[in-house]
């Protein structure tokens, strides 16, 4: 909230990597000055795809503050690729789009590698899912599939580089679990890696207190 994403005449817009596909369902806006912007988003699975519209705000008269934002919900949208186009305000009369935060909610999508074994061909499946993302209260269960035994090392980062070691073993073939946070931890996104033998993987987490 100490930052903020501004232009100056409208139309402006900003697009989003999430940095994989999610099935998105939510979003909240918070307006600079808690200003209430008309505006539209929308979002495509890959960088040369199509956008398509999944909220429309273009007759927005609700202020968007840190307490209230600006708040959609809808059906699971497959997205990596988010983008707000703000097209005017309501209660303000200058030339800026000012947003002070975009956030976007939804859960990741099952991870799908694929292996060749010689002299018979097979195909592996690895999968990484973590749920509720985001976290507001107690903790999130990690679940991973591992196609074969593998020493498995899952971490996670915050934006500052600190990391938290959560697991470093070899595991058996099959589905396991663990719990995130133990403790709790301060609101922010945070990286979940997971490496197991070759294999390695990536879930950004949303702590919301």
């Amino acid at each position: 909230m100490n930052t903020r994403w501004s232009a100056s005449v409208y139309p402006q817009w900003l697009e989003v990597d999430l940095g994989a596909v999610y099935d998105i369902s939510k979003t909240e806006v918070v307006c600079l000055n808690d200003r209430a912007y008309q505006f539209t988003l929308q979002s495509k699975t890959t960088s040369g795809g199509s956008f398509t519209q999944i909220v429309n705000r273009s007759a927005n008269t609700k202020g968007g503050s840190a307490a209230s934002p600006i708040t959609d919900n809808f059906g699971p949208v497959a997205a990596r690729y988010v983008r707000i186009t703000v097209t005017g305000a309501a209660d303000y009369t200058g030339t800026w789009a000012s947003i002070a935060e975009l956030r976007v909610f939804g859960e990741s999508t099952p991870l799908v590698l694929m292996a060749r074994k010689l002299p018979e061909e097979k195909t592996a499946e690895a999968g990484l899912q973590v749920y509720p993302n985001p976290v507001t209260a107690g903790a999130s269960t990690i679940r991973y599939t591992l196609p074969e035994a593998a020493q498995v090392q899952i971490s996670v980062f915050n934006m500052n580089g600190q990391t938290q070691n959560i697991l470093n073993a070899r595991q058996d073939a099959g589905e396991h679990t663990l719990r995130w946070p133990q403790s709790p931890q301060p609101a922010g996104v945070y990286i979940l890696r997971m490496k197991a033998g070759r294999m390695e993987k990536q879930v950004r987490l949303v702590v919301a207190r």
